[in-house]
């Protein structure tokens, strides 16, 4: 018997957030021609904004990134790829010219990590996911990420103390590396060298040979840890940022001229090069070098730091003038000799001190919080001579600052320095500066309002169709070409007017233009949020003012404060000239105990009331007596709502439960465990028992108040939630929270199923289970410092049951096809495919990142099974890409890394035999497969270099080679690829 259905609910529009505070990253550079953009991480999305107009130009977010899944960009950097620039200086600088192309790498919070790219010129703006996959343990950050543009391998380390490297081309992870005690905070590339650079929490600073995969040198750089790092933009300095007042810089060796490709020995790699002094002692949060490489931007949380980094002949002429002053004072030694022959040949061992190459300029002190900051590339020949500085604050805020470089005499001698900052552009997206507390629908459900402790914003809400919204639906999670889709403005809220109030605490409407706010000095304000203007101010409450009410017959409102009354106010036109509206108290009832909300019902019959005794006191409207006493909770209540028939009463509180009550005699329907931390709102649905509630747990979930069952759950937001609101005829509702994002929620016309809600809730919570106890798990080569990278992911189990249940189904219509002779009649499923055709089509579904742990859950007779049958999927031609084969094949027979073999399912007889020559077979086809596919693209390569040479020199088209710009990985050696 079909169970009773339901309509589902779809993610619509969404706004307010322009920088999260997770990220402690952001970065700017001229990815068009003339335009400065920045990026920002906006939860779970990378937005790209246009500096000068702030306008959202991109929001990234993976395509492959599991819909409703609570992810939040923790970590961020933009690569240039242009050809002749290097890793280093392309990662660790604070602008570049990326108008050939560039590269976002974002980590996740839930352990994952991906790669945007991009090439204005040939793709028109369009991003591509390179890559998504799960590098890191799922419940720990990725602090940093780094990529070397010329071997296409991305780094990542995260709060796990574990580095993952990935191979960009391939989409796969290469390896983990271990060996940190804490989480690594920040990674470099050595530009043109195979070695990287990590620091850690530890305060550790280790240097990685990726030729053996192996850490070749470990600095303790500091007794407490390391916070940032950066190299500087030849890759010659390391700069490492720490908990107190200093500095740590470091030398990095130059290649000896016998080998000048990098692959010396790195085990001095790093040598200590002194230290700069600051002026603070709070922690350095993160270093940044100028795209020229003549600035240095350190950030603490209330500072800003500028050095200046000399030139040679700079620094050279201060080593002299040194010496002279020790000669002067009659201390010249030997040293100094020394010294100023180091600084003479700049690449020797021991060159000029760091206090010599580098000086601070002048430090910034800023109001706000600041989460990251950066240096943005100069456009116009005005901005080349100042520097120009983007701050992110805690605020949910970013502005531009300006400064100079200027010179003054101090006492006879020059002094280099900084004019104080001045804003240039202030990037907003309207959004609150801190939690929004409380949010809902006016003018006939056209606008929003919303409420934080700073003020109120009034939004605009522009509603699609469904048809429409499923199509965009559709275009930005599954385009495959694309891994986003461009800034549409259907999907975003509009901000159309606010009004700043200073500790606000609560707020209800009779309109689109007049709001009741109370606030936490215990003052009514009446608001008119379309003129952002205060109609009148009442102070009557002492404390706080807990929870305001519209009366149903929309005649005025009700407080609640915290001194333990109820004050009714009418709303009354002033006699006066001014005909304005004001507020005039006509009733005041005492409480029993602290009031912690109140709620009228539709009918304007009831008043709920919401008592710190954990009970809900129903009054009668009218004459406000006492009705009836609802007792149950367990924890103060935090939200009721009524039905519109006036039957229920949904009340939810800090006990994590949801209850339904009757109005006639008060009686409790059903107690419901709702949510995994306190339930902070519920909202019926208008005309129905249906109820929305919202979580501290971060999600919103649909009930039925009629059999007492959860319809939908969503997971829209990344951190808690204080409010809801269902628009009058239940087709959207809006939620709001800490994470300062306002998302609305949208009725489909799909079909939804309970029971089919309830199985992918069950399938959630064993993935979460099972990436815990693999993050738990105690490793055999805990020690090692190379390891396998990803986790067993249910995933990972459903590919290996589906591979398995096919080479099952293969085995067995093998065996009937051979037993039935003539009369054979093949499986309904091989009616239009072979078998060799459908062994291949579910090898070729796994994901890369996890064909690894795929094959690894896979029985040895599996195995045996899957390697001779895929010497006749070769055979029978249906193979299309044999470096899925190699890969397969290379992960059932290769060690793991860190491993010295691999599994053991070869055996001396039997089976054992027949499964060697298969791997023979196989290596062979293999080889011959993969050299049919070079000998084709060097054909082709060849082609379209004569149809190039043949267009460019009649000058009608020109071409871009996106191999080179994207940093493809050329894995086959072969002259015909080369220029």
């Amino acid at each position: 018997m079909v169970g009773k259905t339901y309509l589902r609910y779809r993610e619509a529009q969404h706004a307010g957030v322009l920088a999260s505070p997770q990220a402690l990253y952001c970065a700017a550079g001229v990815f068009r021609a003339g335009r400065a953009s920045a990026v920002f991480p906006a939860l779970e999305a990378v937005q790209v904004v246009n500096i000068k107009t702030g306008v959202l130009e991109h929001r990234l977010v993976p395509e492959r990134a599991a819909r409703g899944a609570t992810m939040e960009v923790s970590s961020l950097a933009v690569v240039s790829l242009e050809p002749h620039t290097s890793s280093a200086a392309a990662a660790q600088t604070a602008s570049t010219d990326l108008t050939n192309g560039y590269m976002i790498l974002a980590g996740y919070a839930n352990g994952h990590v991906a790669v945007f790219s991009s090439n204005p010129e040939v793709l028109h703006g369009a991003h591509v996911c390179k890559l998504y996959a799960l590098g890191h343990k799922p419940d720990t950050q990725v602090l940093s990420v780094a990529m070397d543009s010329a071997r296409a391998i991305v780094a990542s380390g995260g709060q796990d103390t574990d580095i993952t490297l990935w191979d960009v081309s391939s989409e796969e992870p290469s390896c983990r590396l271990k060996g940190h005690r804490g989480g690594v905070v920040s990674l470099a590339f050595v530009p043109n060298r195979p070695f990287l650079i990590s620091a850690g929490a530890d305060g550790w600073v280790k240097v990685w040979d990726l030729n053996v995969n192996q850490c070749v040198q470990t600095l303790v750089a500091s007794d407490s840890q390391v916070t940032s790092m950066c190299l500087d933009s030849t890759g010659m300095r390391l700069y490492c940022g720490l908990r107190d007042n200093m500095i740590r810089v470091y030398a990095v060796r130059a290649p000896s001229s016998e080998n000048d490709d990098g692959t010396t020995n790195g085990e001095n790699l790093l040598t200590e090069h002194g230290d700069l002094a600051r002026k603070t002692n709070k922690p350095m949060v993160g270093l940044k070098f100028s795209d020229d490489g003549a600035y240095l931007l350190g950030w603490t949380s209330k500072t800003l730091e500028v050095f200046r980094a000399l030139s040679a002949d700079d620094v050279k002429k201060k080593v002299q003038r040194k010496k002279k002053r020790r000669r002067t004072d009659g201390e010249d030694d030997e040293e100094s000799a020394v010294a100023e022959d180091a600084v003479a040949q700049p690449t020797g061992a021991a060159a000029a001190s760091a206090t010599e190459e580098i000086k601070p300029l002048k430090t910034f002190f800023l109001e706000q919080k600041i989460r990251s900051a950066t240096f943005v590339p100069a456009t116009t020949a005005a901005e080349r001579e100042g520097l120009q500085i983007l701050v992110t604050f805690h605020n949910n805020t970013a502005l531009t600052y300006t400064t100079a470089l200027t010179e003054s005499q101090v006492e006879g001698a020059s002094v280099w320095t900084l004019t104080d900052l001045k804003t240039r552009h202030q990037l907003l997206d309207h959004g609150h500066h801190s939690d929004v507390r409380h949010l809902m629908f006016v003018d006939e459900d056209a606008g929003l309002v919303t409420m934080g402790k700073e003020g109120l914003r009034m939004w605009s809400v522009s509603m699609v169709n469904s048809e429409e919204q499923e199509e965009d639906d559709e275009t930005f999670y599954h385009n495959k070409e694309a891994a986003l889709a461009a800034y549409n403005p259907k999907n975003k809220l509009s901000c159309t007017g606010s009004v700043e109030i200073d500790d606000c605490t609560t707020c209800a409407g009779v309109s689109s233009d007049l709001i009741c706010v109370g606030t936490e000095s215990g003052a009514v304000h009446l608001v008119n949020v379309a003129a952002s203007t205060i109609v009148t101010t009442q102070s009557v409450h002492v404390g706080a003012v807990r929870s305001v009410a519209l009366r149903p017959d929309q005649s005025g409102f009700t407080s609640l404060g915290q001194d333990r009354r109820l004050v009714v106010w009418t709303l009354a036109m002033m006699s006066d000239a001014t005909q304005s509206v004001s507020l005039q108290l006509t009733h005041e009832i005492e409480l029993n105990d602290n009031g912690l909300f109140l709620e009228y019902s539709k009918d304007g019959k009831l008043v709920a009331v919401g008592l710190q005794d954990n009970n809900i006191q129903l009054f009668y409207a009218d004459t406000w007596k006492p009705f009836l006493v609802l007792f149950g909770h367990k924890l103060p209540p935090s939200g009721a709502s009524f039905s519109t028939d006036g039957s229920l009463i949904a009340t939810v509180g800090m006990d994590k439960s949801l209850r339904f009550w009757g109005t006639d005699f008060g009686d409790c329907h059903r107690a419901i465990h709702a949510h995994d931390e306190y339930v902070t709102s519920v909202q019926f649905v208008p005309n129905t028992h249906y109820v929305f509630t919202c979580s501290m747990d971060g999600s919103v979930k649909y009930w039925d108040g009629d059999n007492w069952t959860m319809i939908q759950r969503f997971r829209l937001h990344q951190r808690g939630l204080w409010s809801l609101a269902v628009n009058s005829n239940g087709s959207t509702f809006a939620s709001a929270g800490t994470d300062r994002c306002l998302r609305l929620a949208s009725r489909t016309e799909e079909i939804l199923f309970p029971q089919e809600e309830e199985e992918k809730m069950a399938q959630e919570a064993m993935d979460e289970d099972a990436a815990r106890r693999a993050a738990l798990q105690k490793l055999e080569d805990k020690e090692a410092e190379v390891g396998i990278v990803g986790q067993a992911t249910t995933a990972t189990t459903d590919a290996a049951e589906k591979l398995m249940e096919a080479l099952d189904l293969i085995s067995v219509e093998l065996q009937r096809k051979a037993g039935d002779g003539d009369n054979y009649q093949p499986h309904l499923l091989f009616r239009n495919k072979s078998v060799w055709e459908h062994l291949w089509a579910t090898l070729d579904s796994i994901r890369p990142s996890e064909l690894r742990h795929a094959m690894s859950a896979l029985t040895s007779t599996h195995i045996t099974a899957l390697l001779e049958f895929l010497v006749e999927t070769i055979d029978s031609g249906v193979v299309q890409n044999y470096e899925t084969v190699a890969r397969s094949v290379l992960a059932l027979v290769a060690p793991p890394p860190g491993k010295t073999h691999g599994r053991a399912f070869i055996s001396v007889s039997g089976e054992g035999v027949n499964t060697a020559k298969a791997i023979q077979q196989l290596r062979s086809r293999i080889a011959d497969g993969l050299q049919r596919g070079v000998d084709r693209i060097n054909f082709n390569v060849a082609g379209l270099k004569f149809i190039m040479q043949q267009a460019t020199q009649k000058d009608k088209v020109r071409f871009y080679d996106l191999s080179k710009i994207q940093g493809h990985k050329k894995k086959y050696n072969s002259s015909a690829m080369h220029n």
